[in-house]
């Protein structure tokens, strides 16, 4: 067996590591190679390429953040940082070269825009922190995209429509809950029978829990979306008299169950929710044969008002928009056009700041004809 010849030398992260050689020539040639690669490293690291600086900064500062929050994170690093920036070195990077990223991604909403700035300034500060980079180019980014439209609360009419098509289905109690307690999904599904008091002058339910879905099971934490998110609802008559005939002696248990009494899934929540889909208007795929071939082909359906449901007994009878977070919308609405004071509203909805209201709901105030017919009568007598 042939004597190796060796020699040491210090490695990028400052390790001895042996090199070996049969001969003089082969061992200095080995250790030429090797050191080249150790000042490769050495620089790649001094100055790594923005994808493996924002997988590092993701591994290290998300790992106490909800499943939801890291999800948001790996899908802005993946899908709208590094598809134009991945590629460069981090001190490549440039204001100009974030401008242009953010242009590029102008057509986005704004709340995909916030999500993209924060983590932009948060793994560029963390990089200058850490000397990196000399400065970070995101000191001055702020948010553009495309202003949400303006969400249409539910009519009475289209409310008493909802909630006849949804009347002793296993989603009842949920949009019972969105239309006259505001609370949002996460909140909802999370209600257990100990924060409902269906008794005396002023029944209500506390906010206390939220839950998430990992991987589609559920998680329920205290952990709420901010600490204004901890509060009381009053509840009104058509609640309190839909929640007591159910309210069980042990109130230990979640208002929403499986079979098991766990909490809903995700996949249990979607398929309650598609009580409602099934019965909207809108264009369908469905699979047709080819009168031509005679194989099957997909085509878009028209879904009218009064159509029976294919291999059902159902027909449509929702002919508007739904989705949970109109429910909480649609509740706001009323509450504000009945002359709720803002900073009511604010607390009933879990608000942070009350400029979070104001900016949703400033112009219901202004449109209201109850509103301004003070103002009115005060010009003109």
């Amino acid at each position: 067996m042939p004597k190796y010849l060796t020699e040491k030398i210090k490695d990028e992260r400052g390790v001895w590591i042996p090199v070996y050689g049969k001969t003089p020539e082969e061992l200095e040639e080995k250790v030429r190679r090797r050191l080249e690669e150790i000042e490769a490293a050495k620089e790649l690291a001094s100055n790594p390429y923005v994808y493996q600086y924002a997988k590092q900064w993701y591994d290290n500062a998300t790992r106490g953040l909800s499943y939801k929050r890291r999800e948001d994170y790996a899908n802005i690093i993946n899908n709208h940082i590094c598809p134009y920036i991945g590629q460069m070195h981090m001190s490549e990077i440039t204001p100009d070269i974030i401008d242009s990223l953010m242009e590029a991604e102008a057509g986005y909403s704004r709340s995909l825009q916030d999500k993209l700035v924060s983590a932009l300034r948060k793994i560029f500060t963390a990089a200058y922190k850490e000397g990196v980079i000399k400065a970070s180019p995101c000191v001055d980014l702020k948010a553009g995209g495309k202003k949400p439209a303006e969400k249409d609360a539910l009519t009475a009419t289209q409310q008493k429509t909802l909630l006849d098509t949804v009347h002793g289905l296993p989603i009842e109690g949920f949009v019972l809950l969105g239309l006259y307690s505001g609370l949002r999904r996460e909140e909802i599904l999370a209600l257990k029978w100990d924060c409902i008091e269906l008794e005396g002058d002023a029944p209500h339910l506390k906010v206390r829990r939220a839950l998430r879905w990992e991987h589609n099971r559920p998680n329920v934490s205290e952990q709420l979306k901010s600490p204004a998110a901890r509060r009381e609802v009053p509840l009104p008559s058509v609640l309190v008299d839909w929640l007591r005939p159910l309210q069980p002696e042990d109130k230990t248990g979640y208002l929403f169950t499986d079979s098991n009494g766990e909490p809903w899934t995700e996949t249990i929540f979607r398929n309650s929710w598609r009580a409602i889909t099934r019965r909207q208007t809108g264009t369908v795929t469905r699979i047709r044969k080819d009168p031509a071939t005679g194989k099957p082909i997909k085509v878009a359906v028209e879904k009218r008002l009064g159509d029976k449901i294919p291999n059902s007994k159902l027909t449509v009878t929702i002919d508007f928009a739904v989705s949970p977070h109109i429910l909480r919308h649609t509740y706001a609405t009323s509450l504000i056009l009945a002359g709720t004071n803002v900073k009511v509203v604010q607390y009933l909805l879990g608000h942070e700041k009350v400029d979070t209201t104001l900016n949703i709901y400033t112009h219901l105030m202004e449109r209201s004809a109850a509103a301004n017919i003070g103002a009115v009568r005060a010009a003109f007598g």
